[in-house]
């Protein structure tokens, strides 16, 4: 089983048209996997322009 990441604190973020989260994920410098793992989701399917999603910062 996977070992859960503990993230001393959240942040919203609101996706805006062409964000991916590749793009997302390099500009705050956290992981694709954090991105999905805070929002919990997979590949994608959650970034829709005008939705908020969390932005994790590690411990």
């Amino acid at each position: 089983m996977a070992e859960k990441i503990e993230y001393a604190k959240l942040t919203r973020y609101t996706v805006v048209k062409g964000d991916s989260e590749f793009s997302i994920a390099e500009h705050f410098k956290v992981s694709v996997g954090a991105l999905r793992e805070v929002n919990s989701r997979s590949a994608g399917n959650y970034l829709k322009p005008g939705r908020k999603i969390y932005l994790p910062l590690e411990k």
